[in-house]
């Protein structure tokens, strides 16, 4: 789960698909943010990204081998607590 600074006026969404793409070499489209629902929650804001491409391009920071794919359960099981867990809980993909 990539994440990193926004450039100036740069958005959330933007900055996710950005990031992304430069680690992974993948594009995505940083479809929605997810915000924490507790006013004292211990995580700030995540964007949820769809993917666009099923391979990556070349010169991705990360190589492909170390770039994971996971099940949603597992997934669950490795993310710490806050607004990604809470969405991954809530979700089953289809």
């Amino acid at each position: 789960m990539p994440s990193g600074v926004p450039e100036p006026a740069e958005s959330a969404e933007a900055t996710a698909a950005r990031l992304v793409y430069e680690l992974t070499g993948y594009l995505v489209d940083g479809s929605s943010t997810l915000e924490p629902e507790a006013a004292g929650a211990d995580s700030g804001p995540a964007v949820l990204c769809q993917l666009l491409t099923e391979d990556p391009s070349d010169g991705a920071r990360l190589a492909p081998e170390q770039i994971h794919w996971v099940p949603v359960a597992e997934a669950v099981g490795i993310t710490p607590p806050g607004v990604v867990r809470d969405y991954l809980e809530g979700h089953t993909p289809v």
